[in-house]
């Protein structure tokens, strides 16, 4: 009969879902698919256990009905389950589609052997993402909309948990690596500085769910900034005085406002959420922040960096280069640190600029194996390929290798070139004075170091020609002014690139640094005005452009034009 046969088909497809559905429940509710997937199976069950209940009710009907039941009336009954079980087939053949395709396309599958290796998007976020997406797709379909609104809503209870011990506690509560953030154990803990803190905890951006995208770097340095405050001693806010936070946080800054207004959140209701995630990290914010001005006194050290490595009041190198200039003459490997480190501890007792500076003690001095130009000319070349410019790559690739001419022999350096500070920076103030940070502080220091010598090394040239008898001689008149000329020529050349570097580049990007600092409200505005601080120094004083340091050669090639000067004007005068 052709009419029966429609109804039987119409009626057998609520089989086949339920075989899938059963199916995908029976297999995502093993431990390794994570607490996620373990919440949806739960929703869908609960769906599966109305659905089985429907059909015993149906049979007990059919079963007391003396055979006057009919198919008619099982398609009456059952119909209205079809569209719920339909769109739950759909979802879970989804799902299992998009996980088979990522486990072909998963090199790390093939390498795990029997070992199951799950992708991201099979668990917790990327499965959140994926229902809100569905979700999204039938959004003109109501009753299928709040079906998955509905399955959204009890799957992503286990990963806000997770969201909430991470904003509030700083604490990741992630035994199958569902959530967003994840811990990177491999880091180990040596010093409590910016490398430590930037790879310790990093976003996992599979399980990032769509609709939580704009906010997750807040919600990543909410809890990072909670462990800083930990790591420091500080107290983290308790849950009381996070629910009076709540009541007043703002939800109208723009990436916030987008989220709180999307349907995905007004499905969940994550109105709340939204509320702890602003109010964990603005007061995990404002803590740290107030720490780092007030209780480290941050502006105070970064005027002290700047009196030493960039030469603010220039009077205590002097004296030091009086004291420590013959040792300095010496070649790299002869020079003596521990007399150099007592000869500038003399020098800053003594200095009137570091009599009222608290921080001179943690002023070192250190001996670099490289020359500045070819540190310079590495980083360059690293940064142009795109490299990873950590701290301890970049301070090894500065600091850390032994001179190389062009030819690839090395070149002996004098303990004057080698000459460099370096400055002890204890956490938390490590997060924004980071060790890049000082490498970079050390190389401007290394070309304005060079730059006072060039000037110390031409105003000794005068001395000689004012005191030497040869110079008086009428014969050597003509000789003796084209000397005079070219020596003053540099001397004007080298005070006015040195009146440039300080007046033109240094102070002015000081003076911006100050008035920023007085509007700071952000730890990563901190860091970021911090480096743009000292990046627009750099390239201020030239020493970014690789080609200025290959042609131009800088003014630290004026040391040994000036030497030889004098070689030469002393053997001439003999």
């Amino acid at each position: 009969d052709p009419s029966l046969r429609d109804v039987v088909g119409r009626v057998l497809p609520l089989a086949s879902h339920y075989v899938t559905i059963q199916s995908f429940v029976d297999s995502r509710a093993k431990f390794e698919y994570g607490l996620v997937n373990h919440a949806l199976c739960a929703a869908i069950r609960e769906m599966l256990k109305e659905y089985l209940v429907l059909i015993a009710q149906l049979e007990r009907e059919f079963r007391n009905s003396a055979g006057r039941f009919t198919l008619q009336q099982l398609w009456y009954h059952a119909h209205l389950s079809l569209r719920t079980m339909g769109a739950l087939g759909a979802l879970v053949k989804s799902a299992a589609r998009a996980t088979h395709v990522e486990e072909r396309q998963d090199p790390l599958n093939a390498m795990a052997g029997s070992e199951l290796v799950l992708p991201l998007r099979a668990k917790g976020g990327g499965v959140l993402g994926k229902l809100a997406e569905r979700m999204l797709q039938l959004s003109g379909d109501e009753s299928t909309r709040r079906l998955y609104a509905h399955l959204l809503e009890r799957a992503s209870v286990p990963y806000f948990g997770m969201l909430d011990a991470w904003i509030r506690y700083g604490e990741i509560r992630d035994p199958y690596d569902e959530f967003m953030v994840q811990e990177r154990r491999e880091v180990l803990w040596d010093a409590p500085n910016l490398t430590y803190w930037e790879r310790r905890y990093v976003l996992r951006d599979l399980a990032v769910p769509a609709f939580l995208e704009p906010l997750k770097m807040k919600i990543l340095m909410a809890g990072k900034y909670l462990n800083v405050m930990r790591e420091c001693g500080l107290p983290i806010a308790d849950d009381v005085r996070l629910a009076e936070l709540e009541q007043g946080a703002d939800l109208e800054e723009g990436a916030t406002r987008a989220v709180a207004k999307s349907e995905v959140m007004r499905a969940l209701k994550g109105v709340r959420y939204l509320r702890s995630i602003e109010a964990a990290y603005n007061h995990a914010n404002r803590t740290l922040l107030q720490m780092l001005l007030t209780d480290h006194q941050l502006h105070a050290r970064l005027r002290s960096i700047k009196r030493y490595f960039l030469l603010d009041q220039s009077d205590f190198l002097t004296h030091f280069l009086d004291l420590a200039g013959d040792e300095l003459k010496k070649p790299r490997q002869e020079v003596s640190l521990t007399k150099l480190q007592s000869l500038l501890e003399l020098v800053l007792r003594t200095s009137a600029v570091a009599a009222s500076d608290p921080f001179k003690e943690e002023l070192r001095a250190e001996l670099s194996r490289d020359r500045l130009v070819d540190g310079l000319l590495r980083v360059i070349g690293r940064t142009a390929e795109g490299a990873d410019d950590d701290d301890v790559t970049f301070a090894t690739n500065v600091l850390g290798n032994a001179a190389i001419s062009e030819a690839g022999v090395s070149v002996p350096m004098a303990g004057i070139e080698a000459f460099s500070l370096d400055y002890r920076v204890s956490f938390p103030l490590s997060l924004i004075i980071s060790r890049r940070a000082i490498t970079k502080y050390q190389l401007l220091f290394r070309h304005l170091f060079q730059v006072k010598h060039v000037e110390r090394l031409l105003c000794h040239v005068w001395q000689e020609h004012a005191r030497g008898p040869a110079w008086r001689l009428r014969e050597r008149a003509r000789w003796n002014a084209r000397v005079f000329a070219l020596r003053s020529r540099m001397l004007w050349f080298v005070q006015q690139f040195a009146f440039y570097v300080c007046s033109e580049v240094i102070e002015p990007s000081w003076n911006q640094i100050e008035r920023r600092l007085k509007e700071v409200t952000t730890v990563e505005q901190l860091m970021t005005y911090h480096l743009d601080y000292i990046d627009t120094c750099l390239k201020g004083c030239m020493l970014t452009n690789a080609t200025l340091l290959k042609v131009g050669g800088g003014v630290w090639r004026y040391s040994d034009a000036c030497t030889d000067v004098r070689r030469t004007t002393r053997r001439t005068t003999r």
